[in-house]
């Protein structure tokens, strides 16, 4: 829990976040649930991966329901680390944002890599992603380490096995 994003968010969400990321997968329905966020799988028109916007006294997170179970997990934790991040300019957009399949969403002022980078530690925690390593190098062949974990994690085998080398647990 040691990422600058995780430290800069208020203590509530903090704690809320620090009671899911610690066992695999992590839950990201149970994390929107306790912040009173709804998630459903929408028809969103192609080209969108998922949407956040506040709805009456509601904040509602709609995913493109015909996009891979992985790439929607993805998307639940970037829109809930824009919901973290930029919940004034998501109140006061009639449209919310809405999230390209490239995750380039613009909201004014903020860095588009602050978003992605608190999705990852909102879906791969750095100190659970240790941990499971750790656990499973010994059981699990090499060459099968990162299809493992991905399986763990739930996310896609390519996004694991790019993050795994970025943390230095595995030969780029």
């Amino acid at each position: 829990m040691a990422s600058v994003q995780m430290t800069s968010l208020d203590p509530e969400h903090r704690e809320i976040l620090e009671r899911h990321l610690s066992d695999t997968p992590i839950r990201l329905g149970e994390i929107a649930r306790e912040l009173g966020i709804a998630v459903t799988m929408s028809g969103l028109p192609m080209g969108i991966s998922g949407q956040i916007k506040k709805e009456g006294n509601q904040y509602v997170i709609r995913v493109n329901r015909d996009e891979s179970f992985e790439r929607q997990r993805f998307t639940i934790a970037h829109e809930l680390a824009h919901y973290f991040l930029h919940r004034d300019f998501i109140e006061h957009s009639p449209d919310g944002i809405q999230e390209g399949v490239l995750y380039r969403a613009r909201v004014p002022g903020q860095n588009k890599r602050e978003t992605i980078r608190l999705a990852f530690s909102i879906l791969l925690p750095a100190e659970l992603i240790r941990r499971e390593f750790s656990k499973l190098k010994s059981q699990v062949p090499e060459g099968e380490l990162s299809e493992q974990m991905a399986a763990n994690f739930q996310v896609s085998h390519s996004l694991m096995k790019a993050y795994l080398k970025k943390l230095k647990f595995l030969r780029a």
